[in-house]
């Protein structure tokens, strides 16, 4: 992750581990955590395809997530290369830079694939996350944060 500048953050986004991961038994931990930087991705056409595609979701912020889990739950495989890098880079301006309605989306998002999470914990678990995010952005805005 790299600053506005350019210059690397610090901050590091979990990786999956390296290798096949089979959508179905990977599907409840893509749920609980989107450890896929959508800048870093290469999609077959046949399986973007047979989950009807990138966007158009209820979760605007959450598009490529939502496909991501979309592709797992119709079986579709993923393949983790960690030699494959990509810079993400934050900025005042950039989509995730709005974390309140970034958690709403992801609220939204943990709502629609419920099913995926498994058990009620993990579907409690992430929707407590959810709403602790959407109160510290809430939080943060009143302060002027």
């Amino acid at each position: 992750v790299v600053g506005a500048d350019g210059r690397e953050t610090g901050e590091r986004w979990a990786e999956p581990a390296a290798g096949l991961h089979e959508g179905p038994e990977w599907a409840a931990a893509l749920y609980a955590a989107n450890p896929i930087p959508v800048s870093s991705v290469l999609v077959r056409r046949d399986a973007a395809a047979s989950v009807g595609g990138f966007g158009g979701g209820p979760a605007p912020l959450a598009q490529d997530w939502d496909l991501w889990l979309r592709i797992a739950a119709a079986g579709h495989a993923f393949l983790c290369v960690p030699e494959a890098v990509v810079r993400y880079r934050r900025h005042p301006e950039g989509l995730s830079a709005d974390t309140g309605a970034l958690a709403r989306s992801q609220l939204v998002l943990h709502e629609r694939h419920a099913a995926l999470a498994g058990d009620g914990r993990a579907r409690r678990a992430a929707r407590r996350a959810d709403r602790g995010a959407i109160a510290r952005a809430r939080l943060r805005s009143a302060l002027g944060r």
